[in-house]
């Protein structure tokens, strides 16, 4: 078996692991996982060994931008802490989305499908907190402990 077939063999198994209503291939290097209530993309990048999950955010109130922003960059420079997710900003008309690397050397479709799995949880969670409405000051409090407490940990 070549690594094309390989990796696709790899996530045929994960629709089932991860209950996704759809697994959608995109060549030899792209996925589409449809979970409930949302979509994580799999990209594969053979050069660097890895698979690179992506989820839109959307795009976060105006009145929020400036505190989601701090936000970002703190999860983003403690990313060893919390697994090593990333959250960029496409374009303000696009929105942020939320990324995280696995390597594929040695990965089983379980592994793959624990890591998907955890990574949507957390992009849910993000996507709730970035597309809410205007935040008042207690609110920010609020989210600011949810991050310090962990809530955005992929890697087990």
């Amino acid at each position: 078996m070549d690594k094309n077939e390989h990796l696709n063999c790899l996530m045929a198994e994960i629709g089932p692991i991860v209950d996704a209503e759809s697994v959608i291939s995109f060549g030899n290097d792209r996925w589409a996982v449809h979970m409930e209530t949302g979509r994580v993309d799999v990209r594969h990048l053979d050069s660097q060994s890895k698979f690179v999950l992506e989820s839109s955010l959307g795009k976060p109130w105006l009145d929020n931008t400036a505190f989601l922003s701090e936000l970002v960059l703190t999860y983003n420079y403690l990313y060893e802490e919390h697994g090593g997710a990333r959250i960029a900003q496409i374009s303000p008309e696009i929105g942020w989305v939320l990324l995280f690397d696995v390597f594929t050397r040695g990965i089983t479709s379980n592994e793959l499908g624990e890591a998907i799995m955890r990574f949507y949880l957390v992009s849910l969670q993000w996507s709730a907190l970035i597309q809410v409405e205007p935040m008042d000051d207690k609110a920010c409090l609020e989210a600011k402990k949810a991050i310090d407490f962990g809530m955005s940990a992929i890697r087990p």
